[in-house]
């Protein structure tokens, strides 16, 4: 009897340690995605946690910035799913690929950009960019297989979409999310060769 008490005590301390560190990353994720940079401070004050607790779950903020990253691309993954992949009429499946690539830009473009900024520092992200960047191309073959099997070349469709490029819709030129879905959907239908509706 006794020794259940003592084991339910120290699952109920191991499963709050999990839930705090979960908690310290969801807070890095969410600064990183309003623009912030992370200090162990500013953790510290969104998720609640005292900076003690914060420094026994990461040493570093280094440490802290790169396990947050890995979360954030983990949240992403989840984001980052196309409905009927690959299924449906061209208009519609283009539309459906435009919306997500938005919706994930909307999400994650500001953790996007402070990853490539903090890349030179890491050895490891330039591999993570990689990998998204490999993710998104087959994600983009499956999509519009028919259309590549009929010769169509899709490279131009994931430029279109990269964080880069939606950067430059929306920072460069200005234009909202609506007006850039208007002018890429208008793109990908050149580029797959369906006629403009009127």
């Amino acid at each position: 009897m006794k020794e259940d008490a003592v084991l339910s005590k120290t699952d109920g301390r191991v499963h709050r340690r999990i839930e705090n560190r979960d908690r310290v990353l969801m807070s890095a994720v969410r600064l990183f995605s309003q623009g912030v940079w992370p200090t162990h401070e500013e953790v510290s004050t969104a998720s609640g946690l005292s900076l003690r607790s914060i420094y026994r779950y990461f040493e570093t903020t280094d440490q802290l910035i790169l396990v947050a990253i890995h979360r954030s691309y983990a949240v992403l993954s989840s984001f980052n799913q196309i409905p009927n992949l690959g299924r449906g009429d061209l208009d519609s499946r283009i539309v459906a690929f435009v919306d997500l690539r938005l919706d994930v830009y909307k999400r994650f473009g500001t953790t996007y950009r402070m990853v490539r900024q903090m890349q030179d520092r890491h050895t490891a992200l330039p591999g993570e960019l990689l990998k998204g960047r490999l993710q998104h191309r087959l994600q983009t073959q499956a999509h519009f297989a028919e259309e590549i099997k009929a010769g169509v070349d899709t490279t131009a469709l994931d430029i279109l979409v990269t964080p880069e490029s939606l950067d430059y819709f929306t920072m460069t030129l200005g234009l909202t999310l609506d007006e850039t879905k208007i002018t890429i959907v208008k793109t990908f239908r050149q580029i797959l060769r369906i006629p403009e509706k009127l």
